[in-house]
C-alpha cells in the first residue's frame, strides 16, 4: 500500500479539493457506526463520508487534503498518512452537487467479518472554538472522558454466527 505523498493528488486547501462525479446509481448505503454519521460504500473499495456543516467538515477535509497534499513534507504528516485512510478527495453526486462527501479508502474491506469502532481521543469532546455553554453540556455528557482520556461513540460487530452487532 503507497501512503507517499506523491500517490496522491490531493491539493492542501479546502477551495481546491477536488470534487469526484459518480452516478448516484453507484453507491448503497451501509450500516451507519454511528447515529450521527452518515457514512456510503462504493463498489470501488471506498467510503464516502458525508462532510460535517462549518466549521467541523471543512476543518475536516483541510485536515486530509494537508495530510495528502502531493507536495507535503512536514515529518508529523507524512508519518500520519501510514495510521488514516487513504483520501481521495471530496464526492457528490450528480443529483445532489451540494451534498460533499469525503472519498475515504474503505480499511475493513478485505475482512470477511470486520469488526469496528469509532473511538475518540482525547480529554475533551468538544471543539477548542466551542461556546461555554457547548463546552459545560460536552462536559455533563462525558463526565469520566476527561479522567479516562477516550469515548467510545460507537462499534459494529461481526458475530461467529452471521448476525450484526451495533453500539453503543
Amino acid at each position: 500500500m503507497d501512503f507517499s505523498p506523491k500517490s496522491s493528488s490531493v491539493t492542501p486547501r479546502f477551495e481546491s479539493t477536488p470534487r469526484i462525479k459518480i452516478e448516484s446509481w453507484a453507491v448503497s448505503e451501509v450500516s451507519l457506526l454511528s447515529s450521527t454519521a452518515s457514512i456510503l460504500q462504493h463498489p470501488d473499495g471506498t467510503v464516502l463520508k458525508q462532510l460535517q456543516p462549518p466549521p467541523r467538515g471543512p476543518r475536516e477535509m483541510q485536515f486530509y487534503s494537508m495530510v495528502y497534499a502531493e507536495d507535503c513534507s512536514d515529518p508529523c504528516l507524512l508519518e500520519l498518512q501510514n495510521h488514516l485512510p487513504k483520501y481521495y478527495g471530496a464526492w457528490s453526486s450528480p443529483d445532489s452537487p451540494n451534498d460533499l462527501y469525503l472519498k475515504l479508502e474503505d480499511v475493513t474491506r478485505h475482512f470477511v467479518k470486520p469488526c469496528i469502532m469509532d473511538v475518540k481521543l482525547g480529554q475533551r469532546s468538544y471543539d477548542p472554538f466551542a461556546s461555554q455553554e457547548k463546552r459545560e453540556q460536552q462536559i455533563r455528557k462525558y463526565p469520566l472522558m476527561e479522567e479516562i482520556g477516550f469515548l467510545v461513540l460507537g462499534m459494529r460487530v461481526s458475530l461467529t454466527c452471521g448476525a450484526v452487532m451495533e453500539g453503543p
